[in-house]
């Protein structure tokens, strides 16, 4: 299983923050926060890979860091666009099962992330959520030409 990370531009992520923290403290943050769920991917047991989804060349920067393969789109059209295209450029590539993860996920662990691959093998197919309620937003998706995901719609 592959994690999928869309990750949009850095300088206008945590928008929803824009009443307590400054831009520069949103950027810091959001930094911070793919830092910790790369890290923790990297570290994950039983992960074939890592893929990001991005534009922005902080974001790339950093996914290359961790050994992630880079993925790109032509203009950021939000979450759910950006794990269809990533899901479709790794399919092509043979890769068949995908766990797309929110680069902002908080307080991820790779204990977590090996929980929802062992849920994912034990179930064999369907989403899942992760063992940790700050994983909700996690999901393995089985076989990927079955997909119909709606996130934030």
């Amino acid at each position: 299983m592959w994690a999928l990370l869309p990750i949009k531009n850095l300088d206008t992520a945590k928008q929803r923050l824009a009443g307590a923290l400054t831009p520069a403290e949103r950027r810091a943050l959001f930094d911070a926060m793919l830092r910790d769920v790369l890290t923790a991917l990297a570290q994950t047991a039983g992960l074939d890979g890592i893929a990001v989804m991005t534009r922005d060349p902080a974001a790339c920067a950093l996914a290359r860091t961790h050994g992630a393969r880079l993925l790109s789109e032509d203009e950021n059209q939000g979450q759910t666009a950006a794990v269809e295209a990533g899901i479709a450029a790794l399919k092509a590539d043979r890769i068949d099962t995908v766990m797309a993860v929110p680069g902002d996920v908080p307080m991820a662990t790779p204990t977590e992330f090996e929980r929802v691959l062992a849920a994912h093998q034990g179930a064999h197919q369907g989403a899942h959520q992760g063992a940790h309620q700050a994983m909700i937003q996690a999901m393995t998706i089985v076989p990927l030409q079955h997909l119909g995901r709606h996130m934030g719609q």
